[in-house]
């Protein structure tokens, strides 16, 4: 997860307030959001809340479309082999949006330096900063990440609504400047002016859009432990 000004280039907020039309909407039904996310997980998530939390968009609804259960937060004593290594960029973010915090009082592990070698030849490169006073990155359980973020959405009702169990049957996209609509598997819809993909390596959102792309198996597997 990269620093969303960092994969942008400039901050997020800025880019989504030329896309959502600024003038006043006059569909006052539940049904209508500014901005819907389709997708939650770690980015969608993290996402939400930081659109939530910018000021130049308090006046826009925003809705979180998340089709897992929603989490009970609790802190399991055992550790989860699902984590990720953020870069100190990213903490940044979650530092702005009030989200590092609480991963600062569940769990979390700095890495120091990290060496990678090339399994047929003896390459090797080696990432660390001079006597190791700062951090590379850091590993985080994907959880805990989820959790600690959760606890920031709470705060951002009903500017920001997230709904679990959202099965996403369809898109129907705009070809004028009609809205998206959203049809979900239990029968209602959404209707929005922006809609963001943040659905996984299987995006319906890309596939609506027919945006082409490559891929391929590198036919290689990895092992995960947690020592």
């Amino acid at each position: 997860m990269n620093k969303w000004t960092n994969t942008f280039g400039m901050p997020l907020y800025r880019i989504l307030c030329r896309n959502i039309n600024t003038t006043s909407k006059n569909i006052r039904d539940t049904s209508y959001y500014d901005i819907v996310i389709a997708g939650g997980g770690m980015v969608g998530t993290t996402l939400a809340c930081t659109l939530g939390k910018q000021p130049k968009l308090s006046s826009k609804k925003i809705l979180l479309l998340e089709g897992s259960p929603k989490q009970d937060g609790e802190l399991k004593p055992e550790y989860s082999n699902r984590v990720s290594s953020l870069n100190p960029g990213t903490r940044t973010l979650l530092e702005e949006i009030g989200v590092w915090k609480h991963i600062a009082n569940a769990r979390f592990q700095p890495v120091k330096k990290m060496q990678v070698w090339e399994g047929c030849s003896d390459a090797v490169i080696t990432f660390n900063y001079e006597d190791m006073v700062e951090d590379v990155a850091y590993i985080v359980e994907n959880n805990v990440l989820i959790s600690a973020v959760n606890k920031e959405l709470e705060k951002l009702m009903p500017n920001v609504t997230v709904q679990y169990r959202a099965k996403i049957k369809g898109y129907q996209l705009p070809h004028d400047n009609n809205d998206v609509r959203i049809d979900l598997e239990n029968g209602s819809s959404y209707f929005c002016n922006l809609l963001i993909g943040a659905d996984g390596a299987n995006s319906q959102v890309r596939k609506a859009m027919g945006v082409q792309y490559l891929t391929w198996n590198y036919n290689q597997m990895g092992v995960v432990a947690t020592l």
